[in-house]
């Protein structure tokens, strides 16, 4: 082993590349689940869980390190936070984002969870699973809400997946926080399956001062790159959503 004694967070940033900001908090949420634990002077040692994780580990840090340059794009065109997350079982993970330039921003660290239904990343990634995997994610009818426009049904939720993956984009109009306005588009793999979401996310205090109407052709563009990056091809990988 290279490093018997662990490696420091500056270590595994010289290492992997990634920001120490989104760094910091992925593996706090690895040291949560037992994928890596701390030692001595905050040392970093594999946990007991690591060896499940470390295929989907190291995809995780490759796609970090691919979507920064465009979530760096995507702020300086919005000014706004953008985020990359990943779809766990029913929730969103938060795995890095670029900060907002305004002085309110919306707070969602690295290693944030939030329900996949009620999010703009959440949706856009389910619109790409077929109808079997959404009734196996949520096998009841009722679903949870968390602010008045969640929506809070398996039925109402499949058709609004529908909607979003015609549109290639979803919104988040204050459905999982009040007050927070996103919209995202999926990055999807080489073969076509949903990987993960990219978002532009804006407080609404600060909405209604710029034209947002274009925002969306924006994420999605990134995402597409993204995604043709990883050997996505929208003419041939198509899903299919029986």
């Amino acid at each position: 082993m290279e490093s018997p004694d662990g490696l420091s967070l500056t270590d595994i940033q010289n290492h992997t590349g990634i920001p120490i900001s989104s760094l910091h908090g992925l593996i706090n949420t690895l040291v949560y689940k037992g994928y890596l634990r701390v030692g001595k002077s905050h040392y970093y040692r594999p946990g007991p869980n690591l060896a499940k994780l470390a295929p989907t580990y190291r995809s995780m840090m490759d796609l970090i390190s691919l979507a920064d340059p465009f979530m760096v794009k995507l702020t300086q065109l919005t000014g706004e936070t953008i985020s990359l997350s990943v779809l766990q079982e029913d929730m969103i993970l938060f795995i890095h984002k670029r900060p907002g330039k305004g002085i309110i921003q919306v707070v969602n660290p690295v290693g944030t969870l939030l329900p996949a239904h009620a999010t703009g990343t959440g949706k856009v990634i389910l619109a790409y699973l077929p109808e079997s995997e959404i009734n196996k994610i949520y096998p009841r009818e009722e679903l949870p809400g968390i602010t008045p426009n969640t929506i809070i049904s398996r039925r109402q939720l499949i058709n609004v997946l529908a909607e979003v993956r015609n549109l290639g984009y979803a919104y988040d109009e204050e459905e999982s926080v009040t007050g927070v306005w996103a919209v995202a588009s999926c990055i999807r793999d080489h073969d076509g399956s949903p990987l993960a979401a990219l978002s532009i996310v804006r407080p609404l205090v600060r909405l209604q001062e710029i034209d947002t109407s274009g925002w969306h052709k924006l994420v999605m563009q990134a995402a597409e790159e993204i995604g043709l990056l990883l050997g996505f091809h929208p003419d041939v990988n198509k899903p299919d959503f029986r």
